[in-house]
């Protein structure tokens, strides 16, 4: 199993939390690998149920959440919101294929963090094309690590894997989220939070 790019600050947290949480990511990265702003958050339910959301733009705070969906939220405020999800991986994570990302929940089923793209899979042909969203400052997928840099400084780690891919992270305590780049270009983005209830 490949797991270079899972963030090392999560696989050495000692809190329980993060174990709960690095169990559920290594999982949803490998599902991922496999898989074929401007919205306003208040239409992201009616755009979902008709299907219209796949080829909007909309905004991602990378420390709030997106499309309506906010850390700490309950699986039943996410259901409502983005409707049901393509595919369930037992009761602690939910992919949305034809939005291109995955969304986990902790032990409490709340919102705990977000996948978006694909690290390994070629991305024109995963959830990296189907990913429209921008974060807060401009990256989206195919953004270049120039154009990262420029947004949010240096990233507090960086890591080397595979001949072309490399992984971005950002954060701090309590709060991690990063970009992994495949060939110079983003493929992948994630965000994790310990969450609490809103």
């Amino acid at each position: 199993m490949i797991s270079l790019s899972f963030p090392d600050w999560i696989a050495s947290h000692p809190q329980r939390q993060w174990k709960t949480i690095s169990a559920a990511l290594c999982f949803l990265f490998i599902l991922l690998a496999g898989c074929s702003g401007g919205l306003n958050p208040s239409k992201a339910r009616a755009l979902a149920e008709r299907g219209a959301i796949e080829n909007a733009a909309f905004s991602w705070n990378v420390h709030e959440g997106m499309l309506g969906v906010k850390f700490g939220m309950a699986q039943k405020e996410v259901r409502s919101l983005l409707g049901s999800p393509s595919e369930k991986m037992g009761k602690k994570a939910w992919q949305y294929h034809r939005l291109g990302f995955a969304v986990t929940f902790n032990n409490q089923g709340r919102v705990q963090s977000f996948l978006a793209g694909s690290n390994y899979c070629d991305p024109t042909q995963c959830l990296t094309k189907s990913f429209k969203g921008v974060t807060e400052k401009g990256i989206k997928m195919g953004s270049s690590e120039e154009e990262i840099i420029r947004a949010y400084g240096a990233p507090i780690s960086r890591q080397t894997f595979l001949p072309e891919g490399q992984a971005l992270r950002y954060g701090k305590l309590g709060e991690r989220w990063g970009f992994t780049l495949r060939n110079g270009k983003v493929a992948h983005l994630y965000a994790v939070v310990a969450t609490k209830a809103p």
